[in-house]
């Protein structure tokens, strides 16, 4: 039994400690909210925080962030200054398509050794707010 109540008490712990606990200022969320597609793509590598990430997502990719048997990406906590975006055909009229690339100075979550990184990035336009979300984050293109 005080297996079972510790469980859930570590349970609860975990989850409160989601990505969507991480909160922004009013002002931080503004100057996120006036960012165009690929600035947005931008800010979200180059942040290296886990809260600007989670706030510049879908709410698929957040569905996906707090999910289970995600695996945090963790090289780009505390920011990475040398990323190359590039603006790639896109196959639907309804979202934009980058292609990222920065050197990373730190091992991933999958335990790759610090260098090149190259991620396929679909950002959409939300129709009710019309702001820029990142939907999709791949090491390919679809």
């Amino acid at each position: 039994m005080i297996y079972k109540v510790f469980t859930i008490i570590l349970l609860l712990l975990s989850v409160g400690c989601s990505h969507s606990q991480n909160k922004l200022s009013i002002e931080e969320q503004e100057k996120l909210n006036s960012l165009n597609a690929a600035e947005t793509v931008h800010a979200y590598f180059s942040s290296g925080n886990p809260a600007v990430e989670f706030y510049l997502s879908s709410d698929k990719e957040r569905a996906l962030i707090n999910s289970p048997n995600m695996v945090q990406e963790t090289d780009r906590i505390g920011g990475v200054d040398n990323i190359l975006i590039t603006e790639r055909p896109s196959a639907s009229k309804d979202e934009q398509a980058f292609m990222v690339q920065y050197k990373s100075p730190r091992r991933n979550a999958e335990g790759e050794a610090p260098g090149p990184r190259t991620f396929f990035v679909y950002v959409i336009q939300e129709p009710k707010t019309k702001l820029w979300k990142i939907d999709e984050v791949g090491t390919g293109p679809k």
